[in-house]
C-alpha cells in the first residue's frame, strides 16, 4: 500500500502536491510528487537518464517527511 506521509498543499489544483509517499512493498524508497523542473534548471544539472526525473519540493516537506519516517516502524 502507498501512504502519504507529508504534503498536500490546498493551493494545488487537486490538493495533493507536492507530496511525499512511502510504499510498504518498497520500504527502502520514498515517492516524491511535485512540479517538474523547468528546462533551464534541468539543463544546468546535466544529463538525466530517460527513466529518471527531477522534482523540486519545498524544504519543509522534506523535514515533515523525515519526521514521519523516523516515527515509522522499520
Amino acid at each position: 500500500m502507498i501512504t502519504r506521509i507529508a504534503g498536500g498543499d490546498p493551493s494545488c489544483s487537486n490538493g495533493n502536491c507536492p507530496t511525499v509517499y512511502v510504499d510498504d512493498q518498497a520500504p527502502d524508497t520514498v515517492i516524491i510528487q511535485g512540479n517538474n523542473l523547468d528546462p533551464v534548471s534541468t539543463s544546468a544539472i546535466g544529463d538525466i537518464p530517460a527513466h529518471e526525473g527531477l522534482l523540486r519540493v519545498p524544504r519543509e516537506l522534506i523535514i515533515s517527511a523525515y519526521e514521519q519516517l523516523t516515527k515509522a516502524p522499520a
